[in-house]
């Protein structure tokens, strides 16, 4: 997809986008973009602010050998600044994100 800088600073701002180095341009996954991505995401951010059983969490991506999502999820909450249906703006965004990392770290 080619965009302006306009279009790349609303984009950055609201989806992940990643800076291809081969091409010299920016790139950005539909998935993560599209609706379905969207509510995935307010969901993860939903059960993120539950009182959760981290120990066990990884022991089941462990066991399962799904050891990748715990990145996927670290990604997912450095790449998130706000998540404005759950009214997470940058400061909580910021104290969620510390206390999620540290308990997956």
């Amino acid at each position: 997809m080619i965009v302006n800088y306009d279009a790349l600073g609303f984009l950055k701002e609201n989806f992940e986008v990643n800076k291809n180095d081969r091409l010299k341009k920016y790139v950005y996954e539909i998935r993560k973009a599209s609706v379905k991505g969207q509510k995935d995401k307010i969901d993860i951010f939903g059960l993120l602010r539950l009182p959760l059983d981290w120990a066990f969490y990884q022991k089941i991506l462990k066991e399962v050998g799904q050891e990748k999502l715990a990145v996927n999820l670290k990604t997912i909450l450095k790449n998130t600044l706000r998540v404005q249906e759950l009214d997470l703006k940058n400061h909580q965004m910021a104290k969620l994100r510390k206390e999620v990392l540290a308990k997956i770290a």
